[in-house]
């Protein structure tokens, strides 16, 4: 057995801790909390579910479990921005912390809850500093339809962090092509 794959099987809630310390730990734990809160304000949703902290906690747990396997197995000491949204989302699509504690039997969209949270948290993270900027009227359709196939992806497929990934990448990619699009009708237009 090689160095790597000790250090992958023995790992321990320990490890974690040190490696990461308790306090970026129980920083994302806020974070997502925070957001999650908003969320469920913003949806109306107040006295329909509410976020089991457990529950949250051991879907950051597994994100920073995962985060440190990958590290250790690459030998790299920082991961990417995709990566850290798309193991986050992963994990908590996988745990749920979003619990249901009063049914609206005319709410299709309450079991589907953590999904939607999920969909509006890497939607967040790919608007990034452009969330004030409004989606042209040509483009909204568009804009939609990737929005609405997300949540859809989310609540039906089998969902693994790197087809997350890759769908964060791809979301860049588009961008990036739209720009060198956009740069070159600009400069024929001069």
């Amino acid at each position: 057995m090689s160095e790597t794959e000790g250090i992958l099987k023995f790992m321990t809630y320990k490890d974690i801790v040190n490696h990461f310390t308790r306090e970026k730990i129980e920083a994302h734990c806020a974070n997502l909390l925070a957001e999650m809160d908003a969320f469920i304000e913003r949806r109306q949703f107040v006295n329909n579910a509410c976020v089991a902290d457990s529950v949250l906690f051991q879907a950051v747990i597994d994100y920073f479990t995962d985060i440190y396997r990958l590290k250790t197995f690459h030998g790299i000491n920082k991961v990417n921005e995709n990566k850290i949204h798309a193991y986050t989302a992963y994990w908590l699509v996988v745990r749920k912390p979003i619990q249901i504690i009063k049914d609206k039997d005319d709410d299709l969209d309450l079991p589907f809850i953590n999904e939607q949270f999920v969909q509006s948290y890497l939607m967040s993270y790919l608007q990034a500093s452009h969330e004030t900027i409004l989606i042209m009227d040509s483009d909204k359709e568009n804009y939609e339809n990737f929005a609405r196939n997300l949540e859809y992806f989310l609540k039906y497929r089998t969902v693994t962090p790197q087809m997350i990934e890759t769908m964060i990448e791809a979301f860049w990619a588009g961008r990036s092509f739209q720009h060198t699009v956009d740069a070159k009708c600009d400069s024929t237009l001069l």
